[in-house]
This record gives C-alpha cells, structure tokens and sequence, in this order.
C-alpha cells in the first residue's frame, strides 16, 4: 500500500505522488506470509497517506505497532480459523474464529451468502453459522 506510482525508465527513477485515503473496516488480511506480514505500507513524501484498518483480523510483522491511529481494534496474528482457504478458497470460518462477533456495524446488510448481519457482525465476507 502506497501513495505514490514508482517506476524507472532511461532519466533515472520517477515518484507520482498520488493522495491516498483509505478504509478497512470488518477485513482479514491474512496469508502465508508469516516472518514479514500480510501488509507492506510505503509512502512519498508530498501526498497524504491516510488509512485506517477498522476491526480487522490481520498478519503483521512484530515491528508494526497497532496502538496508532492507523488501527482501531485490531486483532493481531491470530488465525481466523477459515474452513479451507489455501486449496478450496472457502473463507468461512470455523468455530473458535477469533472473528466472529469481533466486527462492527457498518452499511453491508448481508454477508456473500446472503446471511443478515446483525449486532456485532464477523469480521470477513462471511457470517458465522
């Protein structure tokens, strides 16, 4: 994730800073990825770099810190426990999901199977049931 577009051509290497705002809000970021994290933050100076990872379930090296204002209750390299995410892309998730009920309210009615979220919705695509 980064504010800017980098690439190098025959004058040497070029920055197109680029503004960047964004929200994540009940999302898991997570993946094989162990040692370094699922998430790599790069920014250039000259454009805002503003996001917020709201009630998410994410894979983080040791070195990011979620006590800043870029991470709102954030659950930090725990398993979602997915059904069979890596040979049948099921994202469900299992009992004793560290994600289930761990959402918050927003504007998405209904999961991907069409389940109504109510109260304290999952964090991910799919409610548990």
């Amino acid at each position: 994730m980064s504010n800017y577009f980098y690439y190098k051509d025959n004058f040497g290497d070029h920055y197109l800073s680029a503004a960047l705002s964004a929200n994540f809000t009940n999302c898991i970021v997570y993946g094989s990825l162990n040692e370094s994290g699922e998430l790599d933050r790069d920014y250039h100076a000259g454009a805002a770099f503003d996001y917020l990872f709201d009630h998410c379930d994410m894979l983080l090296a040791d070195s990011v810190d979620i006590t800043t204002s870029h991470f709102n209750n954030v659950i930090k390299n725990k398993d979602p426990l997915f059904v069979d995410a890596f040979s049948k892309d099921d994202y469900h998730l299992l009992t004793g999901s560290p994600c289930i009920d761990a959402g918050t309210p927003n504007s998405i009615p209904l999961d991907l199977d069409g389940i109504t979220r109510t109260g304290n919705p999952d964090i991910g695509c799919y409610e548990f049931h």
